[in-house]
């Protein structure tokens, strides 16, 4: 399908805006004149977001005229972000397939030099939750439309970096800064890294390569900025929008340098530029120029074609906020010079600045290496850390340790002479364990992984330095060291292809360079790295091509021509049952290509067994592998419980490439791998045990996965029945047509073919006692699903179409439910043929026909927990399950509590029931909250005046109540977190809610107190009998807030508008408005002070029922009062904290922060006919725990004229 007429328009300027740079004759400034005794080396274009260039501005095209006149041998482009201004549709557009902009493009494929681009904020969806897939759109778009050996990107959705070698001299290193801001999937173990700081580590080792070299590193983000991002603005705009202009100094968004997440990027950015002095860091972002230089680090911000941002000129070198470009030339020299063209004068520069002179930079001088000569082998030890008191195993476990502490004798690894000699490429990813990646002559690619695991840099700060690290630490200890020499053998054995690890000892071998001392004296895993040309490799199956499982998953979708062989998933993944093997998602795959029969099929190649024969000893370990905690941990023995947490890590992978083998396929592979793994072949594999720990391991080993093999078959139809129970299929981007047939007994054929049916992409026999739901899932093309077949019983069948125009025919019947087959796609393009057995869902909702493999999500109970303290209540506690149940684009969460005050009996008990549409639909909301039998409340009488006589305790003005409130509430969500959390924990989203409502509140018998007298009170009769009302509500949520619990910046505004009916007596009905604002303000990346502003207030219109009113209280919205200490018509109150982080604590049990919070809040409430002026105020102060930054108690003593009260709850009250 083309693009939209005006996205293509964009897209066609944009490439007419590459293809100003093909050779033409050079027409020479004065600026541009170059000596013949320093003649330029390259020059390199430097131009940011270029996604708005229009040819009908004429000022551009001028630009882009002179600038065709350039003409140098060596060149080259970089753009540096915002290079598209794309749309969800984009995703599903076959715009290379237009031949509009080709015409426009043949220049720019005869370019001869290298074109690079990095990826900024607009390219990654404007930072929405399909932002990667964006990204890979966009470098897919380049790539097929340039088709140039010249293109260079860091892979889509990963952030690099990727080295552009441009001569012996310079090296461009590229990196995607996007992907640090982004909220979402960011593909963390996909790029090779498990955290962020893999990120740096990797930067950090690429510019110590190319440290001897000029170097330019671009990326989308300056680090500092001298324009309105980096918290800049003019005289004039800092006078008449100085709030705007303190929010976005102070407070920011993400794209702001204020903003804390922004903050800690560049902080880290500036500390891996500044370990290499004289490197240019070319960015964008801001829509002008900007060169400056700070601790020898160059920072160029190159510009925008639009241009017209303000910048403080006097803090830079040279600046500009017209539209333009800048250009780096490289001299032979040494020198390198920046100019900026701007569209205002594009034949003259506007700046000519020398940024450094290469020449004169110091020289790194290689550490001399004398000659060292170490022994053939070493005997070394894996870890000493694991020896502890016996009488401690019952708590964590005897696990592996006696292994841990077996010294050994490994081969001396010689870096020089293994494999024909090795090349360090760079560090491994994961702050655990200690990688090098290495490459030999051949190409061939090996890792070295520590057998050592370190913790200690893989756990948050809020673990950092507690008696959780040493537990995590401990836990090592449930892994064999050396479980991968036997799986590796078993694998064999099992038919499965493998790498082939052993162990070998790395001594403090200076031909490590930089790495010596962080390998020195330790014993590694050393193997193959499956990626590549492996066609010489036995292991391997000779594949001449072995990538990962994203290429994989992008080819398959590509075309009906590629396959998985899911019969040699289902053989691998028995085997990791087999090993207890828990850890196996996406990234521990490799897979082998081969091309048979004009197809290219790919089998799965698993690496990194480190966690095979995994053991769970222990009370502690038992506790922490509940469903609720971390039920992946399951133990290596006879039987595994819980094969749904063994086979957590790879839920996505498995109803990914284990979706067509039916039982049978599964029964008999099982027969197979039992046929081959026999006892005898069990036994020997253990022998790959180092012959030093073999007594301690290899006989209790084989005698487990022995035992183990005879329960096989219970743990794999568990297994088999968890993933049956609803499949997903997916098409292909080309036309494909989805055959389904019903049969009897409640059986189900689907077949998926290409369009003109030569190839069976996919085909399973379902049985509906073992498959609920088949989901069907057209992905792109112009796709045909047809069924047939009326039978009593089946599957459901959900048929999710694509963006391009489907058709669906359901000729089928199941008598024994309604509607068992639903229709998603687009209202646009969609032909439908059905009968009554068929529901259809179309919709322009641009996620109606999305497909997300990893929308998967068991069901889990979790225990919830109550406590708190006030005058009112005395201590309350309490708690119950809360459940998590998931099903096709929709998640429910039940929630059941119930609570007691120590003091008065008081009971509640709620109910709460919520449905998430996950794909822009309709949320259902029902709640039921039950208050008794002594449920307390305050009443002082009505009014702002009602006051309090002395001569009576607080009793004296309580009553108890019995109160039953149901509600059932339609919710519509929307925002960038709507759909899917973001990985940073922060939340942007709105919500309308409408409902009914019904409402019970009973007094109960008065006795001796404020409300049995009628006289003083000015209440009637009627108000202290039973009140039933019932009525209409509708409420509008927004927030924009960093983190849900105990938010430091953002906003939460809520708002509801009700009517009531009394439905028990007097016919009586009133309307409610009631609403509050919330502002989180903080000012810097860690903060100690935090400001919280809330405002508030409600309106009665009517007479009404006196516990309706609009209240003011310490429980809710006036502390230092009592609870509902005034009522009345209409209210107004202002709340006021602030909260200071006096320190963190660190210590052997706990870890946190803790410090002090300040508050003052005021308000008032309305009584027609009262006159009163009168605001009354409250002050309290108190101290605030937040341990391991998870939950906060705090406790406040608050005052005002009326009372002093103590409280205690969990988290802030605002």
């Amino acid at each position: 399908m083309s693009l939209p007429t005006l996205k293509m328009n964009k897209i066609i300027l944009f490439f007419l805006f590459l293809s100003i740079f093909s050779p033409s004759k050079a027409q020479t400034s004065t600026r541009d004149f170059e000596s013949n005794d320093d003649p330029v080396n390259f020059s390199l274009f430097l131009i940011g977001n270029c996604g708005k260039f229009s040819s009908a501005d004429s000022q551009q095209v001028k630009l882009m005229n002179q600038i065709m006149k350039f003409d140098r041998n060596k060149k080259g482009i970089i753009f540096l972000g915002n290079n598209f201004y794309p749309s969800f549709s984009d995703l599903f557009s076959e715009d290379v397939e237009d031949k509009k902009p080709r015409p426009q493009l043949n220049k720019l494929k005869q370019f001869n030099g290298p074109i690079c681009f990095v990826a900024g904020w607009s390219d990654w969806s404007y930072g929405a939750s399909n932002g990667k897939e964006m990204v890979k759109w966009e470098y897919k778009t380049i790539n097929k439309t340039l088709k140039n050996e010249e293109v260079y990107m860091p892979d889509g959705g990963c952030p690099g970096p990727k080295e552009v070698f441009i001569s012996d001299s310079i090296t461009l290193v590229l990196i995607d800064t996007q992907w640090w801001m982004h909220p979402f999937d960011t593909r963390m173990g996909k790029c090779d890294m498990e955290d962020k700081a893999d990120f740096w580590n990797n930067l950090r080792d690429v510019l110590r390569r190319n440290r001897d070299k000029q170097v330019v590193v671009a990326g989308y983000h300056p680090p500092v900025s001298y324009g309105e991002y980096g918290g800049y603005f003019s005289p004039f705009v800092q006078i008449i929008g100085f709030p705007y202009v303190f929010m976005r100094k102070n407070v920011g968004s993400r794209l702001d340098l204020s903003h804390p997440l922004y903050s800690e990027f560049s902080e880290g950015l500036k500390s891996v530029l500044e370990e290499f002095p004289n490197i240019i860091y070319a960015s964008s972002h801001e829509r002008n120029f900007q060169y400056f230089t700070e601790n020898k680090v160059h920072y160029i911000i190159g510009g925008s074609l639009t241009g017209g941002d303000y910048v403080k000129s006097k803090e830079t070198s040279c600046s500009s906020r017209d539209g333009g470009l800048a250009r780096l030339d490289f001299h032979a020299s040494g020198e390198v010079e920046l100019k900026f063209f701007s569209i205002e004068n594009p034949e003259m520069a506007e700046c000519n600045e020398i940024v450094y002179d290469f020449s004169t930079c110091e020289e790194h001088l290689a550490p001399i290496v004398e000659n060292q000569t170490f022994a053939d082998s070493m005997v070394a030890l894996a870890s000493t850390r694991y020896d502890i008191d016996p009488k401690h195993y019952k708590w964590v476990g005897e696990n592996y340790r006696d292994i841990w502490s077996t010294p050994i004798k490994a081969p001396v690894f010689d870096i020089m002479q293994e494999k024909g000699g090795l090349v360090i490429l760079k560090r491994g990813g994961g702050q655990q364990t200690k990688s090098l990646r290495l490459k030999a002559t051949n190409k061939h690619q090996y890792t070295l992984r520590s057998i050592e695991k370190d913790v200690e840099g893989a756990v948050s700060s809020e673990l950092a330095n507690t008696f959780a690290i040493e537990v995590l630490q401990d836990n090592i200890s449930a892994s064999n060291p050396y479980a991968a020499l036997v799986a590796a053998q078993l694998a064999e054995v099992a038919g499965v292809m493998h790498t082939n690890p052993e162990v070998v000892y790395v001594p403090r071998d200076y031909r490590m360079e930089e790495y010596t001392e962080d390998l020195a004296n330790m014993l590694f895993l050393f193997e193959e790295r499956p990626a590549g040309d492996w066609s010489d490799q036995k292991s391997f199956g000779y594949s001449k091509e072995i990538v990962g499982t994203d290429d994989v998953l992008d080819q398959t979708e590509e075309s009906a021509n590629n396959h998985v062989d899911q019969k040699a998933v289902l053989r691998a993944r028995i085997l990791d049952t087999f090993l207890n093997d828990w850890d196996r998602h996406d990234d521990q795959w490799r897979w082998a290509s081969f091309m048979e029969n004009g197809e290219t099929i790919y089998r799965p190649i698993p690496r990194d067994r480190d966690q095979a024969f995994y053991v769970n000893q222990g009370r502690l370990p038992w506790l922490v592998t509940r469903k609720w905690l971390m039920p992946k941990f399951q133990g290596f023995g006879p039987m595994t419980e819980n094969m749904n947490g063994l086979a957590f890590n790879a839920r996505y992978f498995d109803r990914t490439f284990l979706t067509e083998p039916d039982w049978n396929n599964w029964a008999t592979m099982l027969d197979s791998l039992t046929m081959r793994l026999t006892d005898e072949k069990i036994r020997a594999a253990t022998q790959a045990f180092p012959k030093e720990v073999q007594p301690l391991c290899a006989d209790s080993t084989a005698d487990i996965l022995i035992a183990r093999k005879a329960n096989m078959g219970k743990m794999i139809r568990e297994h088999y029945l968890s993933l049956a129970k609803n499949v997903n299929i997916t098409g292909t981007n080309e036309n494909d047509i989805f055959h389904v047939e019903r049969l009897a007994n409640g059986q189900t054929d689907v077949q998926v073919w290409n369009s003109d049916r030569t190839i069976l992409e996919y085909h399973r026999l379902f049985n509906n006692n073992e498959t609920k739901e088949i989901r069907l899932y057209g992905l792109k093309g112009n796709d045909k699903f047809v069924l047939n077949g009326n039978q009593k019983s089946g599957s459901k069948i959900r048929l999710i179409g694509g963006k391009d125009d489907d058709s669906f025919q359901n000729n089928s019947i199941v008598s024994s439910g309604g509607n068992q087959v639903s229709i998603y796609d687009n209202k646009k393009g969609t032909n439908v043929t059905r009968n009554q057995d068929t529901r259809v869902h179309l919709s322009n909702h641009e996620q109606i026909n999305y497909y997300d493999r990893m929308d998967f999500k068991y069901d889990v109970v979790k225990p919830g927990v109550l406590l708190g303290f006030n005058p009112d209540d005395a201590v309350f506690i309490g708690g119950g399950p809360i459940i998590y149940k998931y099903r096709f684009r929709r998640h429910e969460v039940h929630t059941i509590m119930a609570n007691i005050a120590t003091l008065t009996a008081a009971f509640n008990a709620l109910y709460q029931f919520e449905s998430f549409s996950e794909n822009g639909g309709w949320d259902h909301h029902i709640g039921i909250d039950m208050k008794a039998p002594n449920y307390a409340m305050n009443y002082f009488g009505m009014g702002n005046k009602s006051t309090r006589n002395s001569e009576f305790d607080r009793d004296y003005y309580q009553m108890r109540i019995n109160q039953t409130n149901i509600q059932y509430s339609l919710g519509k969500r929307w925002g960038q977190t709507a759909f899917e959390e973001s990985e940073d924990g922060t939340i942007k989203e709105s919500e309308l809610q409408v409902g009914l409502f019904v409402k019970r509140s009973h007094i109960k018998e008065p006795g001796n107190d404020f409300i049995s007298n009628l006289s003083e009170n000015e209440l009637t009769a009627d108000d202290l009998e039973q009140h039933v009302y019932s009525g209409v509500r509708i409420g509008y949520t927004t927030k924009a807030l960093d983190r849900e619990s105990n938010p430091q910046r953002g906003y939460l505004l809520n708002a509801e508008a009700r009517q009531s009916w009394r439905i028990d007596g007097p016919e009586e009905q009133f309307t409610t408005l009631s609403g509050d604002f919330r502002a989180y303000l903080s000012f810097t990346r860690n903060p100690r002070t935090v400001v919280v502003l809330r405002v508030g207030g409600e309106k009665i219109f009517n007479d009404h029922f006196f516990l309706e009113s609009a209240t003011l209280g310490g429980k809710t919205n006036l502390r230092g009062y009592l609870g509902d200490r005034f009522y009345g018509d209409a209210s107004f109150y202002q709340n006021t904290e602030l909260r200071y982080k006096i320190h963190d604590f660190k210590s052997v049990v706990l870890n946190g922060e803790y410090g002090l919070l300040g508050l003052f809040d005021s308000g008032r409430v309305w009584l027609s006919g009262e006159k009163s002026d009168y605001w009354h105020k409250g002050f309290g102060a108190g101290l605030w725990v937040s341990p391991f930054d998870m939950t906060i108690l705090t406790a406040s003593y608050n005052w005002s004229n009326d009372d002093r009260i103590v409280q205690v709850t969990l988290n802030f009250k605002l």
